[in-house]
This record gives C-alpha cells, structure tokens and sequence, in this order.
C-alpha cells in the first residue's frame, strides 16, 4: 500500500514536468519507474504521453499498445493510440482505435469528434476510408502556427520618460560643475576624510604652546595632514572635471540609447504566438505561446503612469517572463492585457483537447 501510494506521488512530479515541457527528465523518471512497475497503466499512461510530447511517437505507439494490453478497458490507451497514429500518418489503422476507444467509454466525446472529422476530410476529398488522408494531424500543425498578425509595432518613445529624466540629470549637472569650476571646491570634504586632520594638530600645538612646551613635532605633523589634505581636494579636483566634461556625454549617449531602443522595439501579436525582438547593439528575440502564458498583469510604475503608458508582464510555464512595455496608449494596452488574458486561457483549452 505504502509503494502505490509513493509511486502515486512520484507519478505527480513527473505529471508536473511533462507540463513544463521538462520532456527529458519525465522520460528518464519513467525509464525506472517502468522498469519496477512494469504493468501499471498510469506510468505507462505518462509514458506514452512524455514521448509522444517529446515527438518520438514510434517509441510512444509501442508504450501505447503495451497499455491497451495491460488495461485494454481503459479509453486513455486507445484514444492516444490513434493520435499517435494520426501523426505518423496511419489514419485507417486511428480510426481502429478511436471505435475502441468509443467501445470502452461511448461518452468520451473528443474521440467520436477525432472519428468524425477523419471521415469528413476523407469524404471531401473523394478519398475512401482506406486511403491514408491527415486530417487531424494537418488541423494539429495548424494549431501549432502562430495564426493570422493581429497587432504589430514599437515602443513608444515616451515609454523611456525615466531614461530622459536622468539623461537630463546628467546633462544639468555637467554644466553646472563647469560653470562653477574652481579649486578647493571640495576642501570641507578632504579635511574631514584626512585623519588626523590639519585642525586637530593646531588645536595640539595651542595647548602645548599654552603650557610652554616644544611643539616641533606637532608642526612636522601638522604639515604631513595638509599635504595630505591638499593631496585629497587635488584628488576631488580632477574628479569634477571628470563629471564635468563626462556626466553631459553619458546624458547624450543615454538619450539616443533610448531613441534607438524605441525604433528597435518591436513586438507582433499574432492570434496564438507574441514575438518580442529588442536591443541595440546586441539584439534578442523572445516568443510565447498563448497557451504557455501562466499570468499577465498590467502595471504602470512611475514614469510610465505620468507619460499615460503602461507595462504588460507575461509569466510563462518555464518560469520566465516577457515585458511588453509602451506598445499603445493605457488604453490600447488595458484592451491588449483583457484579450490576451481570455485568448490564453481558450488556447490552453484548446489543447489540452489533444492530449488525455
């Protein structure tokens, strides 16, 4: 009792990484589950299912008969056993186990569906029931195309208000340091990160003078702290030149990185993929299917919100995430964010209806 229940666990993590796409790993799982149960139906079910995923529907034909013979009342085996089939292009030999499958469970509607469009294709096509015509595979490669483009454009300029603001930052207080250039600008800052510090020796020879001591020594060190405090504001000297002369250039550079990035934006919502290609110098690319998206949801930091756009963050099954940001007004994007969101959830019905 307690080994079925551990491999009913077992069973579930493996269930979990077929629908993550983790295909190789579920099959590997599989190898030795299969190996110390080699007559259960559910890991051959899974089996079946992680191959015929992975696109090795010979080896999934095989696992799928060895179900049926191990659980021939079980309409899983059947039904995708004649999918198997239906994409290696065995239609007659389909339509043998889509009638098993409706033996074994007449109510099991997506097979008599299956059936029905194989004989409506060959019908049109004035081909007999013998001749081997695709129709569900040709409707599945279908399903796998990313359909018509819906929406197409780039990232509106004003998405990078946040970029301009800091760009101008940089600009503004280039100028400004070269316009109020002088040494010593920064004596203040030097002599409090010299220690000791030149005033703290003068306060020591004071009072040793007071009391008619020598203060040879203190004036030797009182000399090193100003070396070293002029040493230091030199040090902050050069560093506002720096700022000065490249605090405006990194401002330029920023500006046309955003011009660029805008025109260079680009995104294509097609009825069941989004493509996202971005970058300047070096350029990546970025698809979704509808069906892997787990979440969306429409945000509007800061800078966006004061420009009136927005941000679309699209969590996908493996864990990673497409930003679409300043593709149309909020407006636009609200509307893109609601249809997307049911277009998803439709496609991941959709095709489920392919797979027990």
């Amino acid at each position: 009792m307690s080994s079925k229940s551990n491999l009913s666990g077992q069973l579930k993590l493996v269930e979990a990484m077929i629908d993550s796409r983790r295909y190789p790993e579920a099959i590997q799982a599989l190898d030795q589950y299969l190996g110390q149960h080699p007559k259960d139906p559910e890991v051959l079910h899974l089996y079946g299912i992680a191959l015929s995923r992975s696109g090795d529907n010979t080896r999934a034909e095989t696992i799928f008969r060895r179900m049926i013979e191990v659980a021939p009342g079980d309409d899983r085996g059947n039904y995708n056993l004649a999918l198997t089939l239906i994409r290696l292009g065995r239609t007659e030999e389909a339509r043998k186990w889509l009638k098993a499958a409706l033996d074994a469970n007449p109510s099991l509607d997506r097979a008599r569906r299956r059936l029905e469009d194989l004989n409506v294709t060959a019908s049109k096509v004035g081909q007999p029931s013998g001749i081997t015509s695709q129709p569900m595979e040709a409707e599945f490669e279908e399903r796998l195309g990313p359909g018509d483009l819906l929406r197409s454009g780039t990232r509106r300029l004003s998405s990078f208000a946040g970029h301009f603001v800091f760009a101008a930052l940089l600009i503004v207080l280039g100028l400004a340091l070269f316009l109020t250039e002088q040494p010593g600008r920064l004596d203040w800052l030097a002599g409090s990160l010299t220690f000791p510090s030149p005033q703290f020796f003068e306060r020591q020879i004071n009072v040793v003078q007071g009391q008619g001591l020598p203060v040879g020594v203190l004036r030797e060190e009182l000399e090193n702290a100003q070396k070293q405090q002029a040493l230091t504001s030199a040090k902050f000297d050069q560093l506002l030149i720096f700022l000065a002369f490249f605090a405006p250039i990194a401002g330029v550079l920023l500006i046309i990185y955003a011009i660029l990035a805008a025109s260079r934006t680009r995104y294509d919502v097609y009825e069941r993929r989004i493509n996202l290609v971005k970058g300047v110098l070096s350029r990546s690319r970025q698809s979704a299917w509808l069906f892997e998206i787990k979440g969306i949801e429409l945000r509007q930091p800061i800078f966006l919100n004061l420009t009136r756009n927005a941000m679309l963050r699209i969590r996908l099954e493996d864990s990673s995430v497409m930003n679409i940001i300043g593709f149309g007004t909020v407006g636009e994007q609200e509307r893109l964010w609601e249809e997307l969101r049911n277009a998803a959830l439709v496609e991941r019905r959709v095709m489920k209806r392919w797979f027990v």
